[in-house]
């Protein structure tokens, strides 16, 4: 609104349409939704501050390292569709261009058994973390597998656009079609809709979001200017 005030000496705003006020942190908080610690995180990183050590560290190197995890599956899975004429074939055939498949960072999870699994070992995740990120799944001998094989796959991210989870759709035969993360310790299917990311923009400007189906329906949406839609998870 114009009449929000931000007084940069004394490092404070005040909105006197809506009496919102506060200070640099609470900014954070109120606009990103997040508590008083991500708050002051997210201002670290973005200055360049590293914060002083403390009782949460161990906690967020865990965190830290599940969301690494998360990120080397998304690195595997667009590079095997930048390999994969199954995958750009399927998605030249239903009139996804690559410039949505890089937007959206869609990827490919081969129809091999154990290729992430055994990168991610390699790289030195636990296996059994990654299990708990459904990115892997473990069969009756204790091997673990790869959860999406064979699929076309699409991250999903929370509001602050950090990859929580992923869906995957077969391009094959594949049962069932759709294969989904479950809620992990990142991800909470309730809590989390689908292009929100993206789509705070256009929700904040309209006041109005649109609820669609699926993935390919808000990708679908967004090409065609509906910038406000989102797709439930669970």
């Amino acid at each position: 609104k114009p009449s929000l005030h931000v007084n940069p000496e004394l490092g404070i705003y005040k909105c006197f349409a809506c009496g919102a006020g506060g200070d640099i942190f609470k900014f954070v908080q109120e606009t990103e939704r997040v508590g008083f610690r991500e708050a002051l995180e997210m201002l670290a990183k973005e200055a360049g501050v590293e914060l002083s050590s403390g009782p949460r560290d161990a906690d967020a190197a865990h965190r830290a390292r599940q969301f690494e995890a998360m990120q080397f599956a998304q690195r595997f899975f667009q590079a095997q569709w930048k390999q994969s004429t199954l995958a750009q074939n399927y998605c030249k055939n239903r009139g996804i261009t690559e410039e949505v498949v890089t937007t959206w960072g869609l990827g490919f999870g081969p129809d091999d058994g154990s290729a992430l699994a055994t990168l991610l070992k390699k790289e030195g995740f636990n296996l059994a973390e990654c299990k708990e990120l459904f990115l892997v799944d473990q069969d009756d001998s204790g091997g673990y597998f790869d959860r999406f094989r064979g699929r076309l796959t699409f991250p999903i991210f929370d509001e602050r656009g950090r990859l929580v989870a992923f869906g995957g759709r077969s391009i094959g035969n594949g049962i069932p079609k759709y294969i989904n993360s479950s809620d992990t310790p990142l991800y909470s299917k309730r809590r989390i809709l689908y292009g929100m990311n993206v789509a705070r923009s256009g929700l904040s400007v309209s006041g109005l979001g649109v609820l669609v189906e699926g993935y390919l329906d808000v990708i679908a949406c967004h090409r065609a200017g509906g910038t406000q839609a989102v797709a439930s998870l669970g």
